[in-house]
């Protein structure tokens, strides 16, 4: 119930937000640790700005 909070609060506080995922893996160091989700989540984010 928590996590649900915290999602809301962050979607409320930035209200030009464009893009918002959860990824199953990755940490603080997503890009190192798992590289391929990041490069994919990145393009992910960026794509409407294209």
């Amino acid at each position: 119930m928590k996590k649900a909070i915290i999602i809301t609060a962050i979607i409320t506080a930035y209200r030009n937000l464009i893009y918002f995922n959860e990824v199953p893996k990755g940490g603080h160091f997503a890009a190192w640790e798992q590289p391929q989700l990041f490069t994919r989540e990145m393009r992910a984010a960026f794509k409407s700005l294209r």
